[in-house]
């Protein structure tokens, strides 16, 4: 099996983890509650928000909820959301945009507030350049409109050595507001699903894609490399996976792929995690502030 090519349709993929994990519900994907808000967000009043690799929304809503639980948006006067993966959609770009704008109109329209609602369905890309990282198209054709807050979730997958490194140097550099914040969203490694998958991958002599795509690395190697970007704050979140859908779910999460019929090293070892005691997974959440 080719562990570097999902085998799952993307937009099935995406709503099953969606809607497996509980991704739109703040109260399973953010690790903090509504009450009392973190000090980070307590003066926190961002007037534009980018969603880079929003997918099909689900925590682009849960986090919207959650700041507005918090009294932060009474400010905000635009929300972009960012995705280049068409096929996550039947209807394509058009499919896309119309289901990710409605979703988030349903939001504020709930909540009273007045919000322009931009939808960008367009590949995301930047360039290593000598000293220092390109702008990152389409952020670019934003401007000289900046962001107060970036949400990236898992996005740091997708590019250079899955580090995020490149990634939040060129946010910091070319799009972020001087005091504007990140929020990143990285899995953990130490958690039974990446521990097992880890140690499959050893057996079968196979190599990790994306080895410093996970949130130890992330903290421990890229954060200290920044001289312009403090880590205000990290929270993990676990995921209590249980019932019919475990070994479903599990195995989606490791491999990418549903377990067939016959038993495969993937599937025993999916099996296995189902065992383990909760949280089976977990993700960290940083919020990175930008400094002078």
């Amino acid at each position: 099996m080719d562990i570097l090519q999902r085998k799952i349709p993307d937009a099935d993929f995406t709503r099953f983890i969606d809607t497996s994990l509980g991704k739109a519900d703040p109260n399973r994907s953010v690790p903090w509650r509504v009450d009392p808000p973190p000090v980070w967000a307590s003066q926190f009043r961002p007037r534009v928000i980018w969603d880079l690799g929003c997918a099909l929304g689900a925590f682009t809503e849960a986090v919207i909820i959650r700041l507005l639980n918090w009294g932060c948006l009474e400010r905000l006067e635009r929300l972009v959301l960012v995705e280049g993966d068409i096929s996550l959609h039947p209807n394509g770009v058009e499919g896309l945009k119309i289901e990710l704008s409605q979703r988030m109109d349903s939001v504020f329209r709930r909540c009273g507030l007045d919000v322009v609602v931009d939808v960008l369905v367009t590949k995301i890309t930047f360039h290593r350049l000598k000293g220092g990282v390109s702008p990152i198209f389409p952020l670019d054709q934003l401007s000289p409109q900046k962001a107060d807050l970036v949400i990236a979730s898992h996005l740091t997958y997708y590019f250079e050595d899955g580090s995020g490194d490149g990634f939040i140097r060129a946010l910091r550099t070319h799009h972020l507001k001087s005091s504007g914040k990140i929020w990143c969203v990285v899995r953990n490694l130490d958690c039974p699903i990446y521990r097992m998958r880890k140690q499959v991958l050893e057996e079968l002599n196979m190599p990790d894609p994306k080895p410093h795509d996970y949130a130890e690395h992330f903290q421990a190697r890229v954060i200290p490399s920044f001289k312009d970007v403090l880590l205000q704050e990290e929270k993990k979140q676990g995921y209590s996976i249980k019932g019919v859908e475990c070994l479903k779910l599990c195995h989606a999460l490791m491999w990418r792929e549903l377990p067939g019929p016959n038993d495969t090293p993937y599937k025993y070892a999916a099996r296995a995690v189902c065992c383990e005691s909760d949280p089976l997974f977990k993700e960290t959440h940083f919020i990175l502030e930008g400094r002078e």
